[in-house]
This record gives structure tokens, C-alpha cells and sequence, in this order.
């Protein structure tokens, strides 16, 4: 692939299904991602994928959708029922979840609902626990509605045994110990919870951002904080934790 050639708004920038890549070659298409320009996002078919549901997922979400009879509802598939769980307590259990195969499960709405669209959809974003294109490309080849799985260089092998004996070998660590999340934003939300959870049960639950976070880490602070978004400018109630901490 020749990178110094013009690519057109919205064209791969790889030949793999599985690019996460999009051009956007002038300015006023960045200009117009970023301001939600309809002439933008009509022409962007793949992306980073928890911004831009992939036309293989798409396609496994409908198929699901009318093989179990939900073709008025809107479908989202997450990776498992732990996702699947905690995205109904999200949405305060307003909306089902089916288990498809491999453990997937199929959270829908009612498709006139758009409020709780938004909200499934930027869960996702945030959390991170949506499937990969390759999940959705192995289940269609599976199932029939696909001919076959992209020719690519694949693991011969437990790729993620692989990944966590390796990883485990970097840290020094058993490789039990070893969680493996199903994007980098996932990591994030499951490292969030995981010390929210085990510090509500010693009572506490104020946390600090010190200095500037990711964009989505600190959307998953506002959106996943019980108690609320405390004012950043109360200089006293900041002094009192400051000094809570450091006594």
C-alpha cells in the first residue's frame, strides 16, 4: 500500500476488513468529525472501534436480532454476561439480555427509545466490553453469512494463554494472575471498579483525579462515581481531603 497516495474520505487505511483506520484527508472532514457533519460520518464505514461499530458486528447484531424474533428492537452484543449485567444495572434494568453463542449476550431496547440508544451506545465507548471484528467475522463464517475468514498470519495456538504467560513473565507474576480485558478501555473501567469495589467495602468513597485524564477515563469517573461529581473549584472540601490523605 502506497501511504503518500490520496486516500478518499472515509477509505481504509489498510486493505484488511479489520482496519480501525479512516481517512479523513482535508481539514474540514476533521473539522466535520469532530462537529457530528452527517457528510462525515455517512462516509466513515470502519474506525476505532468503540467510536465506529464495525460492519461485522453490525451484521452479527441483525442477524441475532431476527433469528430471535427482535427485529423492532435495537441490539447491542456484549462479550459476556458480566458486561451484559452491569449494563442493565446501568441503564436501571430498562432494557433484555439474551446469551447468544460463545457466551455473548445480546442487550436490547426498544428501537423508538433514543435516549436509551445514546446511552447503550456511549456505555460502550466508555467501558470498552463491546466484541472485535474478528469475534464477529469467526461467528459469520460459523453461521453461514459469511463465505469465509480474511487470510491473515494467525497464532498457531492458545493466543491468550500466549499473551498471558508473556505478560506475566514481564511482571513476575503467576500467569493466573493475569486478567486479559477485551480492549485498553476495558482495562480501565475493570481496574476502576475492581478498587472502587474493594475500598466501598472499607467505607470509603472519595477519589481524586490528580491532573489531566484520557477523555474517556475521566468520562468513566463522572458516569461510574456514586457519589456524584464533586465541584473540582471547592478549595475547602479539596484542602480536607489533601489533609486527610497525607495525615
Amino acid at each position: 500500500m502506497n501511504s503518500f497516495r490520496h486516500f478518499a474520505l472515509g477509505e481504509p487505511l489498510s486493505e484488511s476488513p479489520h482496519a480501525v483506520v479512516s481517512s479523513l484527508p482535508t481539514l474540514a472532514d476533521v473539522c466535520g468529525y469532530e462537529e457530528n457533519d452527517p457528510r462525515v460520518f455517512f462516509a466513515l464505514k470502519i474506525g476505532y472501534p468503540r467510536f465506529v461499530l464495525h460492519p461485522y458486528v453490525r451484521q452479527l447484531t441483525d442477524l441475532f436480532l431476527e433469528r430471535k424474533g427482535l427485529t423492532d428492537r435495537f441490539g447491542m452484543i456484549v462479550a459476556n454476561l458480566n458486561a451484559a449485567q452491569d449494563l442493565l444495572e446501568h441503564l436501571g434494568f430498562r432494557a433484555t439480555a439474551v446469551e447468544l453463542e460463545e457466551g455473548l449476550q445480546l442487550v436490547h431496547c426498544d428501537a423508538a427509545n433514543h435516549e436509551m440508544i445514546q446511552k447503550i451506545r456511549k456505555y460502550l465507548q466508555h467501558v470498552g466490553c463491546g466484541i472485535s471484528s474478528r469475534q464477529a467475522e469467526a461467528l459469520l463464517v460459523r453461521l453461514g453469512s459469511l463465505p469465509e475468514s480474511y487470510d491473515e498470519t494467525l497464532f498457531e495456538g492458545d493466543a491468550l494463554r500466549e499473551v498471558s504467560g508473556k505478560l506475566a513473565g514481564l511482571f513476575g507474576c503467576d500467569d493466573k494472575d493475569v486478567w486479559v480485558c477485551a480492549s485498553g478501555m476495558n482495562a480501565f473501567y475493570t481496574g476502576f471498579r475492581a478498587v472502587q469495589t474493594v475500598q466501598k467495602s472499607r467505607g470509603r468513597t472519595c477519589w481524586v483525579q490528580l491532573g489531566w485524564l484520557y477523555l474517556d477515563s475521566g468520562c468513566v469517573l463522572m458516569t461510574f462515581l456514586e457519589d456524584g461529581n464533586p465541584d473540582k473549584f471547592d478549595i475547602q472540601s479539596s484542602q480536607s481531603v489533601a489533609n486527610y490523605l497525607y495525615c
